[in-house]
């Protein structure tokens, strides 16, 4: 990363911009908000890439025009030098041409309440800087073709009503190009009327060809978070109007209590040929049958798609799950986490169960090497047994065996859907065990003790096993089980507690549960955690 700093020109001897007033980039006047400036004598300026690269301490500003033919900008951290590069555009046209490009690289339009207000670059309410954008997307082909990357973030508390935000000028360029790029789409008003910005998305996507990865938030509005109107594209159309994307990420974290999105509004985005990896957080799926046969058969014969994230899912039976893994075939990593609906088993009818997703699976066997699979919080009717509550069940539906998954190689489940170590497949490395606390009806102890004796032994029936992690509450009776092994206790650098087995040819941890401010377990806080155990090894 390069800080931020000022540029001082060759052709003076000092240069002052701090009560300079610069016209910006959009022809408004605009005081120089971000950069302090002072003078600096021109022989302390570099004047070589290698200076620049080398100096302690230098500024991107400081560095003189002549040295930016050269100097390697694709390799700047836009998030870290937005605003110096944003500065440097507002310093000179030359100055301009050469940061312009690296900031339209990147572009994110954060929610209000994570919007930095010391920040020039935020200066612009964020859905102005999402009007001003789209115009420069539609009328600069060349800076539109630079955008690799897009954050969007229309959620919660960020409604999407575009008033005052769009002006008269701007509603008659993206009217006419609207016209151009979708002549038998509704009229522009009415679009926005039902959509709000979402209905800027593809007027953008069309004049970003070499776009590849996109975060989206999509709004709680349930009536405009659709990017794409259903029966207006095919999927040919979708392909050309993205054709270099690779990576989805849909967050819809704001919709609290409100019904979450469909996963097939976002199934456009599975039809595209270049996609590799999608992840969406927090939806229902209740008619991915009625839309795969349109969209997803057959499969791009070029498809890359390898990795698959399906996070918080608050409704999904088996024929959906089948249906969408069946357009698959080379899957190598997946995941899927249920949503915590509570106790009520009504909740939970006719969600597929762990078998089933083991089953669903079949077409990626020979090419699956990492699995997570997160069922902790769906309660069963058959977890269920007779005078039971879902609240202390005490037989639980679990995968089965794991055996033909020959090529995984990495394993994230809960303890007791997993049912027991011989379901493991045959050539797993890392091995996590995640909710051993997921019953009250069997003490943590017994379930980690049925658990212990397989794990110490783990390598004579996984041989290339390296990592076991265990996640657990904290208790005198795991402690006493680490003691009797001559595990060793400690805290890693954020205060959490770990219990190493160092006696084994591979690995073994468990790692305790810690709490939020609230008092409630912080479960996927081990996602994190596992990284900086590894990183600390090396």
């Amino acid at each position: 990363m390069l800080p931020l700093g000022r540029y001082g020109r060759r052709s003076s001897n000092v240069v002052d911009l701090s009560h300079s007033r610069l016209k910006s980039l959009h022809g408004g006047v605009q005081r120089h908000a971000v950069v302090n400036c002072v003078n600096v004598p021109v022989s302390s300026a570099p004047t070589s890439v290698e200076e620049v690269a080398t100096r302690p301490g230098l500024h991107l500003t400081h560095t003189p025009t002549e040295v930016f033919s050269t100097f390697p900008m694709a390799q700047i951290d836009v998030s870290d030098d937005r605003p110096a590069l944003y500065n440097l555009c507002l310093t000179s046209r030359l100055l301009r041409d050469v940061a312009q490009p690296v900031l339209f690289s990147h572009f994110d339009v954060p929610s209000p309440d994570k919007s930095d207000r010391k920040n020039a670059v935020h200066l612009l309410p964020p859905k102005r800087r999402l009007v001003l954008f789209s115009k420069t997307a539609l009328q600069r082909s060349d800076l539109a073709s630079r955008t690799k990357s897009m954050d969007l973030d229309f959620g919660s508390p960020q409604d999407n009503g575009i008033g005052g935000h769009i002006l008269p000028e701007d509603t008659a360029l993206f009217s006419r190009m609207a016209k151009e790029i979708f002549p038998y789409a509704p009229d522009w008003t009415e679009r926005t009327r039902r959509r709000g910005f979402c209905a800027l998305l593809p007027l953008i996507f069309c004049r970003l060809p070499n776009l590849h990865s996109l975060v989206f938030v999509p709004p709680t509005d349930a009536s405009s978070y659709i990017l794409v109107p259903r029966g207006q594209l095919t999927k040919d159309d979708v392909c050309s109007i993205l054709p270099s994307l690779r990576e989805v990420d849909i967050d819809s974290y704001g919709y609290g209590y409100n019904v979450p999105p469909e996963l097939e509004d976002f199934g456009l985005f599975l039809c595209l040929p270049t996609l590799h990896h999608f992840r969406i957080d927090t939806f229902i799926c209740t008619a991915w049958y009625r839309y795969i046969d349109n969209y997803l058969l057959p499969a791009p014969r070029t498809w890359l798609l390898s990795e698959v994230y399906l996070r918080n899912c608050t409704f999904m039976d088996a024929k959906n799950l089948t249906n969408f893994l069946a357009a698959f075939s080379k899957l190598k990593k997946f995941q899927f986490s249920a949503a915590d609906l509570g106790d009520d088993l009504v909740d939970y009818e006719d969600y597929f169960t762990p078998a089933e997703l083991k089953d669903a699976l079949e077409r990626q066997v020979s090419s699956l090497e990492v699995l997570d699979i997160g069922l902790a919080d769906v309660k069963y009717a058959a977890d269920v047994e007779e005078d039971d509550s879902a609240e202390f069940a005490s037989n639980y539906l679990d995968t089965g065996s794991l055996g033909r998954f020959e090529h995984l190689i990495q394993l994230s489940i809960d303890a007791l859907r997993l049912g027991a170590t011989a379901n493991l497949p045959p050539n797993i490395i890392q091995l996590i065990i995640r909710d051993v606390h997921g019953t009250r009806s069997l003490s943590e102890y017994h379930i980690l003790r049925r658990y212990m004796n397989d794990l110490l032994n783990l390598d004579k029936t996984c041989p290339h096993i390296q990592y076991v992690f265990i996640q657990a509450l904290k208790s005198n009776d795991i402690l006493r089980i680490g003691e009797a092994h001559k595990a060793t206790y400690h805290k890693d650098a954020k205060g959490r507690s770990i219990l190493s087995f160092p006696n084994l040819p591979y690995k073994l941890y468990v790692c305790f549960v810690t709490f939020n401010d609230f008092g409630l377990p912080m479960y996927r806080e081990l996602d994190d955690q596992i990284p900086e155990i590894l990183a600390s090894e090396d």
